[in-house]
């Protein structure tokens, strides 16, 4: 798997609750918010974090 940026947008895009996307992946709800909020830069994100995210994008989104 590797970290695609566009997929993680399209997450924190989603109607997923942040409470979601935490449970099911690891990630802090307050990561995700700053995310949505742009207080944190997806480019700036941990690899693990990354590939974390973009998995879940990867099974819950429809391109």
């Amino acid at each position: 798997m590797i970290a695609d940026p566009d997929m993680i947008q399209k997450l924190l895009n989603s109607d997923l609750s942040g409470w979601k996307i935490e449970k099911e992946t690891g990630v802090s709800r307050n990561a995700i918010l700053e995310m949505r909020h742009g207080r944190r830069k997806i480019k700036n994100l941990r690899l693990e974090t990354a590939i974390k995210l973009t998995a879940y994008a990867s099974k819950k989104i429809i391109d």
